[in-house]
């Protein structure tokens, strides 16, 4: 329609509340139980820079030499999405 705009305004995110949750199923199929968060962006610290962070893409794998499980994230700056970092947290 003539003088409506289409555009979508984008969400606003309070990155400083966002985290890392974990989920729990017995099948892929569900049904899933949130676990908790394992992550928070208070836990992230990275030297010489400061959050807030965008943690994305979380996998948790285990380590069979260390007996521990190892969480591996993507871990951005809100404007600066294309220098993330491989990070790990045991």
């Amino acid at each position: 329609r003539k003088g409506v705009s289409n555009r979508k305004t984008p969400p606003t995110v309070d990155y400083l509340t966002q985290g890392i949750n974990c989920y729990s199923s017995a099948s892929l199929a569900g049904p899933w139980r949130f676990e908790g968060t394992i992550l928070r962006q208070q836990h992230v610290v990275v030297p010489g820079l400061r959050g807030p962070w965008i943690m994305q893409r979380p996998k948790v794998l285990f380590n069979p030499r260390t007996r521990q499980f190892v969480l591996w994230f993507h871990l951005d700056q809100p404007k600066q999405h294309y220098q993330s970092h491989r990070s790990s947290a045991v």
